[in-house]
């Protein structure tokens, strides 16, 4: 099965979130380019990616539990402020929009106890044959994919407010950590919590 790991959004700052996406797809529709084809991610299947796994075998559910749990046991909860809408590979011709932490947010102690929380996952799951990730992970919410059109989309970003300021969506609390079962669907993914386990408060 497809799965990985993920925190949940609160309803409140999955609304927010939810705002500020339906912004990023008018401003795209009135952009200047025709050929822009985006997907947008459903509201409710928005989650922070701590850790994709790809295809596991459903023997592996149990101990990945007992690993990742034991990998984050003692472990302080974190919160992520979420202010920026940013693109991947690069805002001039987006392949996925994302909404993530200021620039600021890296250098605070929050951020470096965000990034050891996902070192010590990426370490636990590599003992079920899960490579560890080549790039060091960054948190974001993708909210968008863009299929046809980066360049004509990436006119219409580049220039805009919503690109350039900071926003006050609110705090991610990274509090729990949950395995999520990925299936596709005909109307898109859907995901299924398999366990959740907690960090320290």
């Amino acid at each position: 099965m497809r799965a990985f790991l993920a925190v949940a959004i609160a309803a409140e700052l999955r609304d927010r979130i939810s705002a500020v996406q339906q912004q990023l797809k008018d401003l795209v529709a009135a952009g200047p380019g025709r050929r822009v084809r985006v997907t947008w991610v459903k509201p409710e299947t928005i989650h922070l990616t701590i850790k994709f796994l790809g295809e596991i075998d459903e023997a592996t559910v149990e101990p990945l539990r007992v690993g990742v749990s034991a990998a984050i046991d003692g472990r302080p909860a974190i919160g992520i402020p979420l202010g920026i809408v940013g693109a991947f590979p690069r805002l001039q011709a987006p392949r996925a929009l994302w909404i993530g932490p200021p620039s600021d947010w890296d250098s605070q102690d929050e951020a470096k106890a965000a990034l050891e929380l996902a070192a010590r996952i990426d370490t636990a799951c590599e003992k079920f044959a899960v490579p560890r990730d080549a790039h060091p992970w960054r948190p974001h919410l993708t909210v968008a994919r863009v299929r046809e059109g980066e360049r004509d989309a990436g006119r219409a970003l580049e220039t805009s407010d919503l690109t350039m300021r900071t926003h006050d969506i609110g705090i991610l609390h990274v509090d729990a950590i949950s395995l999520m079962k990925s299936e596709m669907r005909p109307d898109g993914p859907v995901h299924t919590p398999l366990w959740t386990v907690g960090v320290a408060r």
